[in-house]
């Protein structure tokens, strides 16, 4: 949302695939299917009362600005408040009003919209004009009537479009752990170790300095064979491509009640980090970890994300900077897979491939984790516990798990590689020098 003193723009931005772009107009006709939707069913008062929830939570607990920042929110918010709502304005929800919702919603037909299209597939046209001041090409066209008039007013409503549902991850206990929990161990400045067994190792910190009602916890989940072969490493990053996918819309509504979440690959292990109000914390894992026990990738989406990672792995080492840093460490480390080696393997990987290679990489973990923050010991410990209901595996033994191996150069080499950027319009060089 663009706000200024003469009008509100809502933004909405849609990323492609090839085959997307081909469907531009099909998927901005599933927009005004939603909004059709919403019309149809007339404002919903639990949402509003969710985003009230919401607005004064982060009011409450607002995290301190960069005072210029802070500055010039509040200048902004001149312009569009009374002054003694300039600085609780952007977190009020007030008053339920339908009638205005209502009216609001009529502001989004196909007549006020402009669609913007980046892309490097751009058609020849008789019509190409110049960006001012950077030369950029492009092109300005009319959008037929017959789909500005199908957009006003859609024949149906697709099948799979639906309002939310209720946020489960909306937070109601902001009390402070700190002020509940035994003196022992009330000095320590260092995570301790609660948990240490062949499955799993926990380390833990209650959070007596900033006394706030939120927490974080990291997970480092090490899989069986992950980084063990070239294939098996592509499997696992399809794997973890794809479950990210999935938990889009279970990630999206935590975020909503500031309930964040990030999952990544390092080798052989996922890391999960999971982190805000600690409320809902618990909820917010035990359906990850459900949906990751129970994912079974679908072709579709496999297509559409094999066909990104591909994308990826061409643009890998595009920035010299970056390109510099990739080879130092293909010299150095043991264990490294080429980009063009993947993107060879790639191509050759099908989901059957994956759904085959899922069981086993699952079949044997190893967890680390943190809990820090505005949990008791025994929460720490019941959020251990979400992990075993969810993945009673065997414990993977330490020998099978990916160890990091650094060659370690003799204080005497003098040692040069040479390589020609992968961009041939690059025009920046880059020397980077290792030193023992």
């Amino acid at each position: 949302m663009h706000r200024s003193s003469i009008a509100y723009i809502f933004g909405m931005s849609i990323h492609l695939t090839d085959s997307g772009l081909e469907k531009i107009f099909e998927i901005i006709g599933f927009v005004y299917q939603y909004l059709k939707l919403l019309r149809q069913d007339s404002p919903q008062e639990w949402i509003f009362k969710e985003l009230q929830d919401i607005g004064n939570m982060e009011f409450r607990f607002a995290e301190e600005q960069p005072q210029d920042d802070y500055a010039a929110e509040l200048a902004a918010n001149l312009l569009v408040y009374p002054p003694e709502h300039i600085i609780y304005g952007n977190y009020a929800y007030k008053v339920w009003d339908e009638e205005m919702i209502k009216n609001l919603l009529d502001f989004f037909r196909p007549g006020n919209m402009r669609v913007d299209i980046l892309t490097k597939s751009f058609k020849k046209s008789h019509d190409i004009q110049y960006e001012p001041w950077f030369g950029t090409k492009y092109v300005e066209e009319d959008i037929p009537s017959s789909l500005m008039d199908l957009w006003t007013d859609p024949p149906e409503i697709d099948s799979s479009l639906h309002l939310p549902s209720k946020n489960d991850f909306i937070p109601c206990d902001f009390s402070i752990r700190a002020d509940k929990a035994s003196c022992q161990f009330a000095d320590s400045s260092s995570p301790r170790c609660i948990l240490d067994e062949p499955y799993m190792k926990l380390w833990y910190k209650l959070d007596k300095t900033f006394k706030l009602p939120r927490a974080n916890t990291y997970f480092r989940i090490t899989l069986k064979g992950g980084y063990s072969s070239l294939r098996n490493a592509l499997l696992t990053e399809l794997f973890i491509l794809l479950l990210k996918d999935e938990l889009n819309e279970i990630i999206y509504q935590a975020s909503v009640a500031k309930l964040e979440s990030s999952v990544s690959l390092y080798g052989d292990k996922l890391e999960l980090k999971l982190y805000g109000f600690n409320d809902r914390l618990s909820v917010l894992l035990s359906r990850v970890l459900a949906v990751a026990k129970s994912f079974l990738p679908r072709e579709d989406r496999f297509t559409v994300v094999k066909e990104d990672m591909e994308r990826t792995l061409r643009n890998t080492n595009m920035k010299p900077l970056n390109h510099a840093s990739y080879l130092r460490l293909q010299v150095l480390c043991q264990s490294f897979w080429d980009v063009e080696e993947k993107l060879c393997l790639l191509n050759d990987l099908s989901i059957a491939n994956l759904r085959a290679f899922i069981p086993d990489l699952l079949s044997q973990l190893y967890i680390e984790g943190l809990c820090h923050g505005n949990l008791l010991e025994e929460e720490a410990l019941q959020i251990a516990e979400i992990f075993r209901i969810n993945f009673s595996v065997q414990p993977l033994p330490i020998e099978l798990r990916h160890k990091e191996f650094v060659m370690c150069l003799p204080s005497s080499a003098d040692l040069v590689r040479d390589a020609r950027v992968k961009n041939k319009l690059e025009t920046n060089s880059v020397v980077e020098v290792t030193e023992k």
